[in-house]
């Protein structure tokens, strides 16, 4: 039993899909050398041992994906993307020591709920509000409009937390680097290259199918971080593509494509088939009906889609409705 786990779960009140992820993250870092190799060659042999290290807990890892160890998590909108987040940046410090983190935010929306999550200990959602070992040694937030001011009050002991709007990290400002990208003389460096010079950091990607693009892919890379857990309701494989696991198995949004194509032609969508079972029938007679009022005899709405997938597989429903979600 894991007494650090346990504890996490139960400080911050994690729901069931949150538990399980922590466990799983408990379960890997165990594994896990969570160490930079030394040099850049040794990266592509270090990556292929992590990977076998990682399949001893996750058997369908295939690859990561990043030039990093970095997992996903596929979890629901509301459920708690932040709450998991928080609770593995607790159990990474508790457990391993663990103190410089880099959360990635998609917009200016999310950018700044999460400075206001991680760093306001008055607000009712704080992130770390019950767990003991936070009150003392609050962790230190650094966004992307303070980190060139933030960096001298930094002590050695204290938990870090990076918070970064995707457009202040990756994108170009009137020509130029991106201004993290650029010489600060308080450090010597870049705050990018302070960043990616750090042993232990750890980045987190908040609705991370967004981060694909080459663009923005080929900067998180440059980080180098030991580590990387990514929160998302759509999961998507390298090349963006959304991703859906049904019954063990993996689907791509493609696939659904061309699933739906032939349910289409195997069922004739456009009519009722009368070999079709009476409750199945009448659920598209109210379809159509409901669609003939709208949309003057057009066959094509979500119910159908998922009533002749329903038809031709056995999938569950709300299997097929999350699957035509991820379209």
């Amino acid at each position: 039993m894991n007494t650090i786990v346990n504890n996490i779960k139960q400080r911050l009140s994690l729901r069931e899909p949150l538990s399980e992820a922590l466990e799983v993250v408990a379960k890997l870092i165990e594994k896990l050398t969570l160490k930079k190799p030394e040099g850049d060659t040794a990266y592509e042999a270090y990556l292929k041992e992590q990977l076998g290290l990682a399949q001893e807990v996750c058997p369908h890892c295939k690859n990561f994906e990043r030039n990093f160890p970095s997992f996903a998590f596929s979890i629901a909108t509301g459920i708690g993307k932040t709450r998991l987040m928080g609770a593995c940046i607790a159990y990474l410090y508790l457990k391993k020591g663990i103190r410089h983190f880099f959360i990635l935010a998609p917009n200016l929306t999310l950018y700044e709920k999460l400075i206001r999550d991680f760093g306001d200990t008055s607000y009712e959602k704080y992130v770390f509000k019950g767990l003991s070992e936070f009150v003392h040694n609050t962790p230190r937030v650094i966004t992307g409009d303070n980190y060139n001011s933030a960096y001298s009050l930094f002590s050695s002991q204290e938990i870090q937390i990076n918070i970064f709007n995707i457009a202040k990290f990756n994108s170009e400002n009137r020509g130029g680097a991106p201004r993290m990208r650029r010489l600060a003389e308080c450090i010597g460096q870049s705050y990018f290259d302070y960043l990616a010079s750090l042993d232990d950091l750890v980045i987190l990607m908040d609705e991370a199918h967004r981060y694909h693009a080459d663009a923005s892919k080929k900067a998180i890379n440059e980080l180098r971080p030991i580590l990387g857990l990514e929160m998302t309701a759509t999961p998507t494989d390298e090349k963006g593509k959304a991703l859906l696991k049904i019954k063990g198995e993996t689907y791509t949004s493609t696939d659904f494509d061309n699933i739906v194509d032939i349910i289409f032609k195997q069922n004739g969508i456009e009519h009722i088939d009368d070999s079709i079972q009476k409750e199945v029938r009448d659920a598209m007679d109210k379809a159509m009906g409901y669609k003939m009022q709208q949309n003057a005899y057009k066959m094509c709405s979500l119910e159908e889609q998922m009533i002749c997938v329903l038809i031709s597989t056995s999938m569950k429903l709300e299997d097929i409705y999350n699957v035509i979600k991820a379209r």
